[in-house]
Formats: C-alpha cells, structure tokens, sequence
C-alpha cells in the first residue's frame, strides 16, 4: 500500500465522519428526518467516485477529498454555531456546503474523467 493510499483512506474515513455528524446535527436540532437524509446522502456519489478515481489518480483524487474534507469542516462548524447564534444566517450557508459544493465538485471531476477517456480512445483509433 502506497503512502498516498493511507492517506487517502484516512481522509476518506475523516471526512465521513464529519458529513456523517452533520446529519445527525441538522437530525436532532431540526427532528426532521428529510433534511437529515438530504446532508447525508447528497455528498456521498462524490466520496464513491473519488475510490473509483483513485485507481489511476493518486494524487488529484487525494487534493479532491482535502477539499471535500474542508468545506465540510466548515459545513460543519456554520452547522454547529448557526443554530446558538442568528448571525450566522438561516442555514443557508451550510446548505451550500453540503449539498451545492459536492455536486459541483463531481460534475467537474466526470467532466475531466470524460475527456481524458475521449482523448486516449482517439489517440488509440490514431494509432491503429
């Protein structure tokens, strides 16, 4: 097992814990099993994807789970100090962390998958 596979699997580990909490969080503030399911299960085709995308991409599957592993740090801590305080806003920051980011994060990473599977079938076909 590669270095890079460690780390990987640490911060994959890390960071589903932290969406795992923040469901749980928005659970037992709101009692409302909907929102709950919403932030526990928007961010997981992404964190799916990065163990496929890792297979051929060490490193920028590695950069992409730090990011993840960021905002919903971040997610986390505006989840936790938003409901104590109104000055923070009505949750929609966390909303966009937890759901917004992640889909954008994955359209841009099947984007990129897309274009390099493009590019080496054309440069097979070239070669024949």
């Amino acid at each position: 097992m590669k270095l890079t596979d460690k780390w990987f699997w640490w911060l994959w580990i890390v960071t589903e814990v932290i969406i795992v909490f923040i469901g749980f969080h928005e659970l037992g503030f709101t009692k409302e099993w909907i929102s709950s399911m919403v932030y526990l299960g928007l961010p997981q085709p992404l964190m799916i994807l990065l163990i496929f995308f890792k297979k051929n991409h060490h490193i920028s599957s590695l950069l992409n789970l730090a990011a993840i592993l960021l905002y919903s740090i971040i997610a986390a801590l505006l989840a936790l100090f938003d409901n104590y305080s109104d000055k923070l806003g009505s949750g929609l920051w966390w909303f966009c962390f937890m759901t917004v980011l992640p889909y954008v994060q994955l359209a841009i990473i099947l984007v990129y998958w897309s274009v390099e599977i493009l590019v080496i079938s054309f440069k097979r076909k070239n070669l024949k």
